[in-house]
């Protein structure tokens, strides 16, 4: 039912509780997204002794967001969950058998499920549950985020690998790029998070770009504050699984344009992706030549040690099939060969 010109519309009480139902999903989902990008800065400096206990503080807002949205019924039957169920299910036998023939930790095995199922479940639901103007409400949150944390990098590349501010959880080992000059880690507890971030922020930029282009989001002041900073954050990280992944985002957004039909090709949004590219890579250059220079120095280091960077990136993928010589038919043991996982169960 709709109400006076200029009023929101009123909904019929269930849809109004679904509503309700649907919101504080993604509220709970939220919060565990403002977790994994804050969780580090409460690990290295606020309770670095419960660094273990906040790991997993994410968990039961996960779970809740989940079960809220199965009790509202807001979630219904798709293939992607019909995969992940049939995995739950041989993983818990699984695990079971493990614990059972192999003696492995309970605690271990239920670390590993709580890896392989938790958060593609609720990426499941939030599929379902989040509508556009939810992910572009997330999407400018993330790049204003980007800002602060820019600054925050930016005080840690500057400082010696010494400094408070580049502290490690758990006495940790901080890493470096070249000459004590410290890979960034912001807000997070590793590089890894930061070098996602750097990932997530670039393809919120570009959808940012769009909007803008369409004159349905960022201003012009906000668009270039938000560039400069994500632009500062890539160049300043020492990552160059950062670099990587801008490159493949950047390859996967002129793809997408290319596999458009000849009718429905924005040849503009080719050459504002290209555009921008520049500006990115020059803005880099002119603000942080050093950091740049450091990269490139890092990257030369490893070559002439006989590094081969592409087949370093398939190790990530391929390393762990080492184990196969040495596993038994029930294989290592469920997530084992994380460091949680490892830690659980007494190998590392």
């Amino acid at each position: 039912m709709i109400t006076a010109a200029g009023q929101a519309p009123l909904l019929h009480p269930a849809q109004a509780r679904r509503e309700a139902a649907r919101i504080r999903v993604i509220r709970l989902a939220l919060a565990v997204y403002a977790m994994a990008i804050f969780e580090g800065a409460l690990r290295k400096w606020a309770f670095p002794q419960y660094q273990q206990v906040i790991y997993f503080l994410r968990d039961p807002i996960a779970l809740a967001s989940i079960a809220t949205a199965l009790y509202a019924g807001l979630v219904t039957w798709s293939a992607f969950l019909a995969i992940l169920c049939a995995a739950g299910l041989a993983l818990s036998v699984l695990a079971t058998l493990q614990i059972i023939g192999q003696g492995y930790p309970p605690l271990a095995a239920a670390f590993g499920l709580r890896t392989y199922l938790l958060y593609p479940l609720l990426a499941g639901v939030l599929a379902q549950v989040m509508r556009r103007e939810d992910l572009l409400g997330l999407a400018r949150t993330t790049l204003y985020l980007c800002v602060p944390m820019a600054v925050l990098a930016v005080i840690q590349h500057l400082s010696p690998e010494s400094a408070a501010i580049n502290r490690s959880y758990s006495d940790g080992a901080v890493f470096t790029v070249v000459g004590g000059v410290v890979r960034t880690t912001g807000t997070f507890t590793f590089t890894t998070g930061m070098a996602c971030f750097i990932a997530a922020a670039l393809c919120f930029l570009a959808v940012a770009c769009h909007q803008a282009a369409a004159a349905r989001g960022m201003g012009t002041l906000a668009l270039a504050l938000v560039g400069g900073a994500t632009a500062s954050l890539l160049a300043v990280s020492g990552s160059r699984t950062a670099f990587v992944h801008a490159a493949i985002t950047s390859a996967t957004l002129l793809l997408v344009e290319a596999a458009r039909g000849p009718g429905r090709r924005r040849p503009l949004m080719v050459v504002g992706l290209l555009s921008g590219l520049a500006l990115f890579a020059g803005f880099m250059q002119l603000a942080f030549p050093h950091a740049i220079s450091f990269i490139a120095e890092r990257q030369a280091n490893a070559t002439a040690s006989g590094e081969n960077f592409i087949e370093r990136l398939g190790s990530v993928l391929f390393d762990d099939y080492g184990v196969v010589d040495r596993a038994t038919a029930l294989g290592v043991g469920i997530g084992g060969l994380s460091v949680g996982g490892a830690m659980l169960a007494g190998s590392a």
